[in-house]
C-alpha cells in the first residue's frame, strides 16, 4: 500500500511545481502564471513552509498530490505513485492479483510485458532485422527494443505462470480475447515500448516482421500497431521518446515512426 506521509515528507512542492512552471518569490511565498487556466497575471501561489499552493482565479489549491492530479488529470492513487517514483520510493509490482487490482499498477504491468520481449530479443528475427536496419545493439538496448514471438500464447503462458489477472491485461492491451480465449496481442513484431513524458512505461507500439506480414490465410497484417488506449496511455497525448528531452532545450526535432526517432538518437 501507498505510505502517502512519507511520499510527501520525501517531497518538496516548491521543486515540484517548479519542474512545471517558473517561480519566483513574492515575500514569504512564490508565484507564477497558472497551467490550470489561460493566466497572463500570476495567480499560481506556492508556500514552501506549509507545502501548499493555491490559485486564486481557479479557486483551487491543496498539497503537492493534488497539484499533479489537477495538473496531470489523473486520480490520486496514479498520482501519489508518480510522486513515489520521482522521490526514489518504492511502488508496488505485479507479484499478487492484488497488487495489480490498483490503477497504477498497469504501468508495472507494460514493464513487466516489455521485459519478457527484451529477453526474447536477443537472438531473434527482430534483433537480426534492426540490425539490417543500421541499428547498433547500443541503440536497442537503450531504447528497450524486444521481440514477440509469432505465437498466440508467448505472454498469455507467462502471465498465468505469474498468476495475473487476465481482464487487466485485455485492459492494458497486451492480450485479444477471442470466444473467451485470451491471446497475445503482439505476435511476430518488433516491439517498441512507449514511455510518457515521466517516463513511466505506459503501452507498447510493434511492427510487423516481414517474413510474418501475411497470414497462412493469405491476410495482410497490419504494418504497425499500438497498444489500446487504456487508463494510462491516451495516442493522441503520447509522443515517443518525449521523456528524453532535457526541458530547456530550444530546438526539438519531430519525425513520424520509431525508428525515426531512434536513427536521429543514434
Amino acid at each position: 500500500m501507498i505510505d502517502i506521509n512519507q511520499i510527501k515528507s520525501s517531497t518538496d512542492i516548491l521543486e515540484v511545481i517548479g519542474s512545471y512552471v517558473h517561480l519566483e518569490r513574492a515575500g514569504r511565498h512564490w508565484k507564477g502564471l497558472c497551467p490550470l487556466h489561460d493566466d497572463t497575471n500570476p495567480s499560481l501561489q506556492v508556500n514552501q513552509e506549509r507545502q501548499a499552493w493555491m490559485c486564486w482565479v481557479c479557486d483551487k489549491g491543496g498539497d503537492v498530490v493534488s497539484f499533479i492530479m489537477e495538473h496531470e488529470s489523473i486520480g490520486f492513487i496514479e498520482a501519489a505513485n508518480l510522486l513515489a517514483s520521482r522521490a526514489g520510493i518504492p511502488i508496488s509490482s505485479p507479484k499478487s492479483q492484488k497488487h495489480i487490482a490498483e490503477a497504477s499498477d498497469f504501468f508495472c504491468l507494460c514493464e513487466w510485458a516489455a521485459k519478457q520481449y527484451k529477453h526474447a530479443f536477443r537472438g531473434s528475427y527482430a534483433e537480426n532485422y534492426m540490425q539490417k536496419r543500421g541499428f547498433t545493439r547500443q541503440t536497442t538496448d537503450e531504447f528497450e527494443i524486444g521481440y514477440a514471438p509469432n505465437k498466440y500464447d508467448f505472454l498469455a503462458n507467462k502471465s498465468r505462470e505469474q498468476g495475473f489477472d487476465s481482464n487487466l491485461l485485455l485492459q492494458a492491451g497486451l492480450l485479444k480475447e477471442k470466444n473467451g480465449h485470451h491471446y497475445d496481442a503482439y505476435r511476430g513484431r518488433v516491439v517498441f515500448p512507449i514511455r510518457d513524458h515521466h517516463g513511466r512505461l505506459a503501452s507498447l507500439g510493434g511492427r510487423i516482421l516481414p517474413q510474418f506480414s501475411t497470414h497462412k490465410t493469405g491476410d495482410k497484417q497490419a504494418k504497425y500497431i499500438n497498444g489500446a488506449e487504456s487508463r494510462i496511455f491516451a495516442k493522441r497525448k503520447t509522443l515517443y521518446g518525449f521523456h528524453r528531452i532535457n526541458q530547456n532545450q530550444q530546438d526539438i526535432t519531430v519525425v513520424e515512426g520509431y525508428t525515426d526517432a531512434m536513427a536521429l538518437w543514434q
